[in-house]
């Protein structure tokens, strides 16, 4: 498994590749000319003479450049595919549902990974296509795949249906690399990036256990995504590790259509308490409640007073993605969780672009690569 390693900044054989494609694209290495010598490449590049050699390969066996009398020339084939192909320096982007996704960037939204991939490509000289997904039909799609983009990148909300997973087939299956930031048993087979939830919600439930608090309840809607569930594998790991029983998660699966109305927050709080009424009222009270996100701090807040228990006093909150300064609940309960987890999203989307670039440039081995990046927390209390 790889982990959160890559760098941004271009490699040299990147560099060799990326300019000896724009000089052939503008022309400036025509149709059937020699390249210059591996040493003349060398000297003007500033890499070395091995770098350019594994460059050329790479450029060889993308179709660029063919081999003659053991010299290099420029391909024709390509001159003709590039001229007719727009698309060859662009990445397709299908889930993005925002109309202005850098407007997220660095917060704890879903749209800030989306940011960060276009953050990426803005970066690194490459073209960005957004495409809404829920108006592409196949046979745009197949028109558009034979322009032969340089990559597809899809977000995680497309890929939650089954449009999006076969999306993410069709693409692949027309030779062009795929990068996503979801998990399920369906997508295994695809390059992707995704955020350690097992690690980070060991150490926020470690953070608890480490000041002396043993009755940690979760309270998580059991809906089967992927980080729900790893979540709670942490949670497992860090009571296992220091000899505490569990306590079982709390399904907060059911709930009312959200509105931003005291009606409704009343409503909430209402189901909250429901939710946890046996555990305020069995032998075994929780010193600790982990919401499955920010947003659900302010109703536990207000759920846990129902039983006479202060937040922050009597009974810790621990919070998720740090979106505390965005709640739409802050107006009826402003009570913030002690501690809260930032997944940086943001970076998550900037390492797709870049492990997009790795797959196009042959730098992976032939099989699906993983990227987990790692969280931290971030003390309120």
């Amino acid at each position: 498994m790889e982990t959160n390693s890559i760098d941004i900044q271009l490699s040299p054989r990147e560099t060799v590749v990326r300019t000896i494609g724009k000089w052939i694209n503008k022309g400036v290495l025509p149709a059937d000319s020699a390249m210059p010598s591996e040493d003349e490449l060398a000297r003007q590049l500033n890499v070395s003479r091995g770098t350019v050699r594994t460059g050329l390969d790479l450029l060889e066996k993308r179709g660029l450049l063919y081999k003659q009398n053991r010299r290099r020339y420029v391909s024709e084939q390509h001159d003709r595919s590039y001229k007719a192909s727009p698309l060859h320096q662009t990445v397709l982007l299908l889930g993005v549902n925002s109309d202005n996704p850098i407007e997220f960037k660095d917060t704890g939204f879903l749209q800030a990974v989306q940011a960060g991939a276009l953050d990426a490509l803005s970066s690194t000289g490459a073209h960005a296509l957004s495409l809404h997904a829920d108006k592409l039909n196949r046979e745009s799609l197949k028109n558009l795949l034979e322009m032969k983009p340089r990559g597809a990148v899809l977000f995680q909300d497309f890929l939650k249906t089954p449009e999006g997973v076969e999306t993410a087939y069709c693409i692949s299956s027309s030779g062009i690399p795929v990068v996503i930031d979801h998990e399920s048993s369906e997508l295994d087979k695809f390059d992707r990036v995704c955020f350690d939830h097992v690690s980070a919600n060991y150490n926020l439930t470690k953070y608890f256990i480490d000041r002396g608090l043993k009755n940690i309840l979760c309270l998580y809607p059991k809906d089967g995504w992927f980080w729900l569930k790893a979540k709670y594998n942490g949670y497992l790991k860090a009571v296992n590790e220091a000899g505490l029983q569990p306590m079982p998660p709390v399904n907060t699966s059911e709930k009312p259509e959200y509105q931003r109305t005291r009606e409704n927050f009343d409503e909430y709080v209402r189901l909250y308490a429901g939710f946890m009424v046996e555990h305020f009222t069995g032998k075994r009270q929780p010193q600790v409640i982990l919401a499955s996100s920010d947003w659900d701090v302010p109703v536990i807040a207000s759920a846990c007073r129902l039983f006479g228990k202060e937040p922050g006093k009597d009974i810790m909150i621990g919070g998720y993605d740090n979106k505390v300064a965005t709640n739409p609940w802050y107006e009826f309960d402003q009570t913030p969780p002690c501690v809260t987890v930032e997944k940086n999203n943001t970076g998550i989307g900037r390492k797709m672009i870049q492990l997009l670039d790795r797959r196009i440039n042959g730098e992976l081995p032939d099989i699906p690569v993983k990227i987990e990046v790692s969280g931290k927390l971030i003390i309120l209390q």
